[in-house]
């Protein structure tokens, strides 16, 4: 009995020692998990070596057209593809481009240039069309360009541009080249459909003894909102006369929101104001606060978007932006995912939202978008 015992407690001691030799063996696996963000990163562009862009443009079709530092792409939402090496070169200079008649206008040294970007024409450096400045006025020497902080630099609607440029005797004076626009359908083997200039007139402003480094400079319906070296502002209409505006007001940035032309003006305290008559009459409508004039507007579905590209003004956050007859109000947006970027455009087709930054572009779904911190 007691040797039965003692072989009992042996076998016990044993097994013991044996788990306890399995569990000191045994090691936790741990799995790394990229981070899992609100706002989540296009691969493509960091795939294509492009992910410093400028600017992003809607294009009809459901489509949209990313302008980087060394290329130009277009995405289609149909067919939720990508198309590349679209052979952009870095002379283009314009930040803002205009689409005309689905062709992406485009400054670039002493040349406006045309890109298509329809789907039946490939989106490349060999079909674009060229109009050379100096035809147009020998003693071009530059194009002026605004704080890239603004918008600007070239504006135009649906067949007319104008563009703001230096001479050589005067290069602290701007002038501004007006342009009709009409279509010209090249004889070729395969004829394709670009603009040729119709009409153009040249206007020669003052010099000035303070250069204008920042103003408005924006397109309201047919017409343009520009501020010359008088400092006074002005209507060009469509027959590029130069209308008065009877006001001296500084106006910082304009947006169309819900059929209605806004401006954000100093008075000289801080307004937003409207107009009915595209920009030859403005109403002022509330004051504002001080952070209206640093942000750049998008319409997004039926939002009122913004956000800002200055590096030291919050760069990466967005907002909504509710008007009321009361006043503005802003609402913060969550940037879960958008460390350390600095907003370029805010865009959607599709129901899907692009943040373009100089460090990538984001996307998150439309009805997950308006999510306030």
């Amino acid at each position: 009995m007691r040797l039965a015992l003692n072989l009992f407690i042996i076998l016990i001691f044993f097994s013991c020692k044996k788990k306890e030799k399995i569990v000191e063996t045994e090691k936790e696996v741990v799995i790394y998990q990229e981070p899992i963000y609100k706002w989540s990163r296009v691969k493509f562009f960091d795939q294509q070596q492009s992910s410093d862009i400028k600017n992003t443009v809607n294009l009809s079709g459901n489509r949209l057209f990313f302008y980087s530092t060394n290329n130009l792409f277009a995405y289609d939402s149909a067919s939720n593809s990508f198309q590349d090496n679209l052979n952009t070169t870095p002379t283009d200079l314009q930040v803002i481009p205009v689409i005309n008649n689905n062709y992406c206008t485009l400054l670039s040294h002493g040349f406006i240039r045309f890109v298509p970007t329809t789907t039946t024409i490939p989106v490349s450096w060999q079909n674009s069309s060229f109009i050379n400045i100096l035809n147009l006025d020998s003693a071009f020497y530059d194009f002026h360009f605004l704080s890239r902080y603004k918008t600007g630099e070239m504006i135009g609607n649906e067949n007319n541009l104008i563009v703001p440029y230096h001479t050589a005797s005067s290069m602290s004076n701007i002038n501004y080249l007006c342009i009709k626009l009409k279509k010209y359908t090249q004889n070729s083997s395969t004829p394709s459909t670009t603009f040729i200039v119709d009409t153009f007139k040249k206007i020669k402003t003052n010099p000035s003894n303070t250069p204008q480094s920042d103003y408005t400079f924006s397109a309201i319906g047919s017409n343009f909102l520009v501020r010359l070296n008088d400092s006074k502002n002005y209507i060009i209409n469509p027959a590029f006369d130069t209308i008065l505006i009877n006001n001296n007001w500084f106006f910082k940035t304009a947006f169309k929101y819900n059929n209605k032309q806004y401006a954000i003006v100093y008075t000289p305290s801080l307004k937003l104001a409207s107009t009915i008559d595209e920009g030859l009459t403005w109403v002022p409508e509330y004051d504002l606060g001080s952070s209206y004039e640093y942000f750049n507007y998008s319409v997004v579905g039926n939002k009122l978007i913004a956000y800002t590209s200055n590096p030291y003004v919050n760069s990466n956050n967005i907002y909504e932006i509710i008007l009321s007859p009361s006043g503005g109000q802003v609402k913060e947006l969550v940037n879960d995912g958008l460390n350390n970027v600095t907003i370029r455009s805010v865009n959607m087709v599709n129901n899907r939202v692009f943040i373009s930054t100089n460090n990538g572009v984001f996307e998150r779904a439309y009805s997950e978008f308006i999510e306030y911190k």
